[in-house]
């Protein structure tokens, strides 16, 4: 998907595309770098894996107010970031199983760790939806949470997921 551009032209619940997990074992860390640009001030899906035991298994949402949340298997945490829009945001969330830490970059700026949820583990067999919030597996969308723009799905690279320890 690297260097792919989706457009979503419109606030519906049919706007967003669908991708299939090829996962063969279960996930126990994971990374997220979408690309987006969008003057919408409301709250949006990102990127979103549902599998057939857990509904949104990983998240990665964003409210208008500049909060960004990023759940996995039920639980969420949430984080600020400067409201800047409407520009393009390069975004990065991080989860590791073994730590239980999740963070979250906005354009290359990391943000405050969280605890989120430790020794975790993630379904292979998932639907995931990026542009749009599912509420069940592939399915139950609604329109007012749907991404208006573009988003490209990233490589983690030097704009982001580079933190100094």
């Amino acid at each position: 998907m690297y260097g792919k551009v989706f457009v979503l032209p419109e606030e519906s619940a049919n706007s967003f595309v669908t991708l299939k997990a090829q996962a063969e074992k279960p996930l126990t860390a994971f990374t997220l770098c979408p690309r987006f640009c969008t003057d919408l001030p409301s709250t949006y899906g990102l990127f979103f894996y549902t599998t057939r035991k857990q509904t949104e298994d990983i998240l990665l949402s964003r409210r208008g107010n500049g909060v960004y949340s990023v759940g996995v298997s039920g639980a969420q945490v949430s984080f600020r970031s400067p409201v800047h829009f409407p520009a393009l945001e390069h975004v990065c969330a991080s989860c590791h199983s073994a730590s239980g830490i999740a963070e979250l970059w906005v354009d290359g700026k990391p943000m405050v760790r969280r605890c989120l949820k430790k020794g975790y583990s993630i379904g292979t067999d998932a639907s995931i939806i990026l542009g749009q919030r599912q509420h069940s597996l592939g399915g139950a969308f609604d329109m007012q949470q749907s991404l208006v723009g573009d988003m490209e799905m990233c490589t983690c690279g030097t704009l982001c997921c580079r933190r100094k320890t």
